[in-house]
């Protein structure tokens, strides 16, 4: 596509697509930091900073990574995370789940409170093995060694690309115990949890810069869907998900783990909360959509799901 880009006109439609929204959302930024109405962020810090001798492609290029960087990857796991809760094991997970946020919410706030803090190890654990059991990016990014580097009896050179298999260093049974088993309970007491937990972002000084927000990210979204739905089996054994970490990837030669589409059910614990949830959640995002992009973050859907059981869901925050 570089070499022969008119063999191919979708790239340059999707840069120029890009290009757009880009110019559109950093212009924004800059209007609201003369205005002085901007909102703390990343690419509003290296606005302000008079040391920041960085171009405007390079601002850019900060943002598109901080837009792009888990596209693919945090819905990969959020969605291999489902897969397992709609399992038969998963049944189990979600009861106890659910009852470890009603110990902490016994009020019913978890809905609200889990954007401001993390208080159900229990969900935080389930994230952990989340990501170690489904490493969405088996094979990392390539490293680039800057000096040699002696292994054994060998001598790496300087200048040797690296590839961390991240797969197979979350099932080292050495490290892991019972590494193919889904368990939980690996993390709850946090005895394979020091040092790096698990390697689906990484390791070392090069390992995702986004991890904590990752971490957050999913911490929130199972918390409110456990919350919020009871995750069911489907109804045919063909329609079940896929729980093999290599196997449910559906474009095996990708960089990340695109899973194969399964089935699963719905159902909402308390209707009326769910609905209120998501009119709250529509109103403190309304200033986000009201964009030339009407971006809707709330999507409510009462159809019927794989086991016929009318549900509502909501994606936002």
């Amino acid at each position: 596509m570089r070499i022969l880009p008119s063999l191919n006109a979708q790239p340059n439609e999707y840069r120029e697509r890009r290009d757009k929204y880009l110019s559109f959302l950093l212009n924004k930024l800059k209007k609201q930091i003369e205005e002085g109405s901007d909102k703390p962020c990343i690419t509003g810090n290296i606005l302000k900073d008079p040391e920041a001798k960085l171009n405007e492609m390079e601002i850019k290029s900060i943002c598109l990574t901080m837009v792009s960087a888990g596209l693919d990857t945090v819905p990969g796991n959020l969605i291999m995370g489902i897969a397992y809760l709609s399992s038969e094991h998963g049944q189990e997970i979600q009861k106890r789940a659910y009852d470890e946020i009603m110990k902490v919410y016994p009020d019913g706030d978890a809905w609200e409170k889990c954007i401001i803090e993390e208080k159900v190890p229990y969900v935080t654990a389930f994230v952990r093995e989340v990501l170690r059991f489904f490493t969405v990016i088996p094979i990392c990014l390539p490293r680039t060694s800057i000096k040699d580097i002696k292994y054994e009896e060998a001598v790496i050179p300087a200048g040797t690309t690296f590839y961390m298999n991240a797969w197979a260093a979350d099932f080292d049974e050495s490290h892991f115990k019972s590494a193919h088993e889904f368990s939980i309970e690996r993390y709850l007491d946090n005895p394979e949890g020091s040092g790096t937990p698990h390697y689906a972002y990484g390791a070392g000084s090069r390992m995702c810069a986004g991890s904590h927000l990752a971490n957050r990210e999913l911490y929130t979204a199972f918390i409110r869907l456990i919350t919020a739905f009871h995750i069911d089996p489907p109804k045919e054994a063909k329609d079940r998900s896929i729980l093999d970490a290599l196997e449910c990837n559906a474009i095996p030669t990708g960089l990340t783990t695109d899973p194969k589409p399964f089935k699963c059910g719905f159902r909402a614990r308390d209707l009326a909360s769910l609905e209120r949830w998501m009119a709250e959640s529509e109103e403190r995002t309304k200033d986000l959509a009201a964009s030339n992009f009407n971006q809707k973050l709330i999507h409510a859907s009462s159809e019927p799901n794989a086991r016929g059981i009318k549900t509502t869901a909501a994606v936002g925050f």
